[in-house]
């Protein structure tokens, strides 16, 4: 998803990802093979070692698994996420789960603009540093 923040360089785009132990292997060295190097300002990459966000997500999805991953997820201008605090429902989310609704199976290009189709409603709020 790294490509989105290419096609829009609008700087008022924020992207986090998040790796965490979801399967057997899955480890910060394995993990530092997918973090991209040198990535875009806009983008921050986390390591998730005891799967707090993917353990906390599935509530705001029900009727899924009891482990979110490879979710895509837009949340309002000014949301913040802080330590210990599941964030609220995004506006807007796609996924590549077999385990939900295929109509919102990841689409790039789609999701992208989604992104895109709501900047406007960004103008209001200060970027995040």
């Amino acid at each position: 998803m790294l490509e989105l923040l290419k096609q829009v360089p609008d700087p008022r785009i924020r992207m986090d990802l998040v790796f965490a132990p979801l399967l057997g292997g899955d480890t910060l060295n394995v993990a530092n093979n997918y973090m991209p190097v040198n990535p875009d300002p806009r983008a921050r990459v986390w390591w998730d070692p005891t799967r707090v966000l993917a353990d906390g997500m599935p509530p705001l999805f029900l009727g899924v698994a009891p482990v979110i991953w490879d979710i895509y997820m837009i949340y309002e201008p000014g949301v913040l996420w802080a330590p210990g605090v599941t964030p609220g429902k995004p506006v807007y989310y796609e996924h590549q789960l077999t385990s939900m609704t295929s109509d919102l199976f990841l689409d790039p290009d789609r999701f992208t603009m989604e992104v895109v189709k709501r900047l406007p409603d960004c103008d209001a709020v200060e970027p995040a540093p």
